[in-house]
């Protein structure tokens, strides 16, 4: 597998995929994946591997090549002759300038499936913006609003959070694009968008909202079943009871 991806949504499928046993080849800048800097970018001050770059590159072997040069280029088309998938997170209008997009790599493999990871997806008035899960997913999917609290606001998302359900729906679908080849000989273009991804975690709620006045949220002191709610202890813990069956 050949990937030329940053951050962490996209490269995490190929580390899912290194997991389970693919030869993975991450294709970085001169000025290298900016997920190096990201521990910098957020003052966290913590010692040992980084977090953000470990998690979604594990596994993998690099190669550092400069797209923007004819010889890089040239570079990465000779390992695509040799690959069965090609994952990228780069943006339609870059990969139409560095002449990496979908056309080019199937000029140089045929037999190369061509996976395309995205904030808002490969279609759209925003398909040539960039996005981040808080913003693609987080927020626009409901789940921040969902999680509206009364002194502050929205709860924070969690890191990653997801960028690596993401990274798994990415990998999912790449293992179905190997089989549709290997049943029918036919090499799709796979795309995954963090929007997408977010909408479907929310499907309950998008679905359901058609047929409500307000958003139905839920209210721990107003629960709508007592022995499916949370609580806390005394020492300061929190108990959540999931009894959602009547034995």
């Amino acid at each position: 597998m050949l990937e030329v991806a940053a951050w962490t949504f996209v490269p995490a499928a190929g580390a899912i995929m290194a997991d389970l046993g693919a030869d993975v080849i991450k294709v970085e800048p001169p000025t290298g994946d900016p997920q190096r800097g990201l521990r910098n970018m957020l003052n966290f001050e913590t010692a040992g591997p980084n977090p953000f770059n470990e998690i979604p590159n594990r596994g993998k072997r690099s190669i550092t090549l400069d797209l923007k040069n004819e010889a890089g280029r040239e570079a990465l088309l000779e390992i695509a002759k040799c690959s069965d998938v090609y994952l990228t997170s780069y943006l339609p209008a870059l990969r139409e300038k560095l002449r990496i997009d979908v056309d080019d790599l199937k000029a140089a493999n045929p037999k190369i499936i061509y996976v395309r990871g995205s904030g808002w997806g490969s279609e759209g008035p925003m398909r040539d913006t960039g996005g981040y899960d808080l913003a693609s997913a987080w927020a626009s999917s409901g789940l921040a609003q969902h999680l509206m609290r009364e002194e502050d606001g929205p709860a924070p998302q969690p890191a990653a959070f997801f960028d690596l359900q993401g990274g798994n729906t990415i990998a999912g679908s790449i293992a179905m694009a190997l089989l549709q080849r290997e049943r029918t000989g036919e090499t799709p273009v796979v795309d995954v968008s963090l929007m997408n991804v977010g909408m479907w975690t929310m499907a309950p709620g998008i679905v359901s909202a058609p047929y409500l006045e307000k958003p139905n949220m839920t209210h721990r002191k107003l629960p709508g079943n007592p022995i499916t709610n949370w609580y806390e202890t005394k020492d300061g813990r929190w108990v959540y009871l999931v009894l959602l069956q009547g034995d």
